[in-house]
């Protein structure tokens, strides 16, 4: 599987995508189904938008449509993952961070969350 944990994004955004934080518009994040085991949602990320600082659970995420994502970490360390359309990549980072999507077009993946 290419790029297992390069990928830092997803699941555990709240659902409406209308709040701000820091001045970002929220990515929106659509429930797909989900059971006593797993979470599935349909993420979407325009440009300009992103998620607030916060510590995420494991999650597998398939990308629909590459973005250009910057990860931000508390210490203001970043990064910026190459996410490419049809990848799978296992995220499992233990400390918190804020993404935005800096890119010129839309982000989209299917993010599983392991409950």
């Amino acid at each position: 599987m290419a790029g297992v944990c390069a990928l830092a994004l997803i699941s555990a955004l709240p659902a409406a995508g209308e709040e701000k934080t820091a001045g970002i518009k929220e990515c929106v994040n659509k429930e797909v189904g989900q059971n006593e085991k797993v979470l599935v949602q349909d993420v979407t990320c325009a440009p300009g938008e992103g998620s607030p600082m916060m510590s995420r659970p494991m999650r597998i995420v398939h990308v629909i449509a590459a973005g250009k994502i910057k990860r931000t970490y508390a210490d203001g360390t970043t990064e910026e993952p190459a996410l490419k359309a049809g990848d799978t990549y296992i995220l499992d980072i233990q400390k918190p961070y804020s993404f935005v999507n800096e890119g010129k077009t839309t982000f989209r993946a299917v993010a599983v969350t392991v409950k």
